[in-house]
């Protein structure tokens, strides 16, 4: 069952054309690396990202890279011009050559020298639930496999108008208990939490109180919907 839910989670958030953006989550490094190969795989197996351009060499092993990769900033590292780029920081794959890498954010573009970046690279359709901590897309898919009950929460609270929950067992107890019983389910193990982002009412959110049981930091409640899928456009009229 495990193989099969991650291959459907990978095929729903490649799936996914929400306006805000997607991010795949987990919470072991493990995971994460299987998780973007997976990712990659499907991409390039159904022609949407082109043969690999190159390998670097990092600290984590061979990384190949195509034109159009999805990379993310591991630590802060400085392009061609000394500009610093922060950790967490979402990149594009633009071009690359025999010395840099040419990569885009979504305000510029960075000259990348080979040999001193790799180190800070790594691809970025997944994440781990602790790398993405103040990332905000509008829709999240967390593989609950290794998750406890805060990082559960925070996993969660990344996605502003939806968040999938792929579980295939109970990693904490009664955190994932709690949202097995109270979420709606889609069925195969995925769970499904909605919440509009520019909504500012209450809503009953059983499910997210378990979570919040240990939470000291306020935060608002995600709205529930019987009906997760197909997602609702966000207005962003509506500010």
């Amino acid at each position: 069952m495990q193989d099969a839910l991650i291959q459907q989670l990978v095929s729903d958030y490649l799936g996914d054309a929400s306006p805000g953006g997607a991010i795949v989550l987990a919470g072991r490094r493990s995971d994460v690396h299987a998780l973007n190969s997976l990712s990659r795989q499907q991409l390039q197996d159904h022609g949407r990202l082109p043969a690999d351009s190159t390998t670097l060499t990092t600290a984590g092993g061979p990384l190949p890279l195509a034109l159009g990769e999805q990379l993310i900033i591991t630590r802060p590292v400085s392009n061609a011009t000394g500009r610093k780029i922060l950790n967490g920081t979402r990149l594009t794959v633009a071009a690359v050559n025999e010395q840099h890498v040419t990569v885009h954010d979504r305000k510029r573009t960075h000259l990348l020298d080979r040999a001193s970046a790799a180190p800070a690279l790594q691809h970025g359709y997944s994440l781990t639930v602790h790398k993405a901590q103040g990332l905000t897309v509008d829709t999240a898919y967390v593989w609950a496999e290794g998750l406890n009950h805060n990082a559960l929460y925070t996993a969660l609270s990344r996605g502003g108008h939806a968040n999938h929950l792929y579980a295939a067992s109970t990693p904490d107890g009664p955190a994932l208990a709690g949202l097995r019983r109270q979420l709606p389910s889609r069925g195969g193990g995925v769970l499904a939490l909605t919440g509009q982002r520019r909504q500012r009412e209450s809503a009953p959110a059983a499910a997210a109180e378990v979570l919040r049981s240990r939470s000291t930091r306020p935060r608002p409640r995600p709205r529930l919907s019987s009906c997760p899928h197909p997602l609702p456009q966000l207005d962003r009229t509506q500010a």
